[in-house]
């Protein structure tokens, strides 16, 4: 999940510090007028290495976040092949006949 913000996000209310680490967002969070934060996170179980964050406080200018997403869960990506391969399979059976 990716999330950014520039210059006001204070709007979003309370809510929105405890949304943010739910997604793998570490305090302090900045939300003040003329801030910016991004957010590369991950709703799940676990959090990946690659979730990471940057914040800029007001005048400090744009942040900027570089991260490498990578799949987390392997078996995920088999199943899905394996599930592409089956369906490829029936679907060109039943056009045989």
């Amino acid at each position: 999940m990716l999330v950014a913000f520039q210059d006001e996000a204070s709007r979003f209310g309370a809510a929105l510090p405890d949304a943010l680490k739910s997604v793998g967002a570490t305090e302090p969070i900045v939300l003040e007028y003329r801030s910016s934060f991004a957010l590369a996170g991950y709703a799940g179980s676990f959090m990946p290495s690659w979730v990471s964050q940057a914040q800029a406080k007001p005048g400090e200018g744009p942040s900027i976040l570089t991260t490498t997403i990578t799949p987390g869960n392997l078996s995920c990506f088999l199943l899905f092949f394996v599930f592409l391969f089956l369906y490829s399979f029936f679907f060109s059976l039943f056009m045989a006949v």
